[in-house]
Parts: structure tokens; C-alpha cells; sequence
């Protein structure tokens, strides 16, 4: 982890740096932790950038509710699994927001915040 926030090279700039550039500027945000909560309303949120009549167009609602109901975290995990090399390992976990907590060890979470914290409170997350 030293290595990926002290010497980047690909690509040449780390997670926080992603963080910095982009937090100020007039985009959209989207959190992982919202879509897993609530899905179709964050993709209706997100849709209204695009279509912002959504909420009278009932095809596109539906074709969006339909889009989320087809791409559930356990539907699209299964479909991995099928699809993988039979000893392929999945990149795919079990989607649960905050899990790297679990995955890091001790010394990886602490360089994690020593590298993040201020991203993470840019972010909410702290």
C-alpha cells in the first residue's frame, strides 16, 4: 500500500489524488454504500441527469426498475460464477459496504487511514 501513495505508476496517481481532483468539481456523486442501500432510487437520482422528465416517464422507469431487478448483487455474482475459469478465483466478494475493514489486516488499516483520511473525510466516510 506504501508503494501505490508514495510511487504511483499506474496510473501515475493514487485513490486520494482521484479523490482530490475530482470531489470539487460540478459532477455527480455516487457512493456505493447508496446504491447497495437503495438502488432504483439512486439510479433514478442518477437517470435524472440525463432524463429530467423521469418521474412522468413510465417506460424508462420501468426499463430502469427492470435494469436494477436483472443487475441485484447476487444475480450478477452468480452470473460471474457461472462464466469464470473453473480454477479462476471471482473478483467478486459479497458486496457488503465496509468489508475491506474485515479483509485489511491491522497494519494495512492503519496505513490505509494514515494515506486516506483525508479523502475519507472529504467523502463522509469519517
Amino acid at each position: 500500500m506504501e508503494y501505490v501513495y508514495e510511487n504511483p505508476k499506474y496510473p501515475n496517481f493514487s485513490w486520494s489524488d482521484f479523490v482530490s481532483e475530482w470531489h470539487s468539481k460540478p459532477c455527480l456523486h455516487v457512493k456505493y454504500e447508496d446504491l447497495r442501500q437503495d438502488c432504483l432510487g439512486e439510479m433514478q437520482r442518477i437517470m435524472k441527469n440525463y432524463i429530467p422528465d423521469l418521474d412522468e416517464n413510465q417506460i424508462a422507469l420501468a426499463r430502469l426498475a427492470r435494469a436494477v431487478e436483472e443487475n441485484e448483487f447476487s444475480k450478477v455474482k452468480s452470473r460471474v460464477s457461472k462464466n469464470r475459469p473453473q480454477n479462476g478465483v471471482s473478483f467478486v466478494r459479497n458486496g457488503k459496504p465496509g468489508e475491506w475493514r474485515e479483509v485489511f489486516s491491522n497494519s494495512q488499516l492503519e496505513l490505509f487511514n494514515q494515506y486516506t483520511q483525508d479523502s475519507l473525510k472529504k467523502l463522509g466516510y469519517v
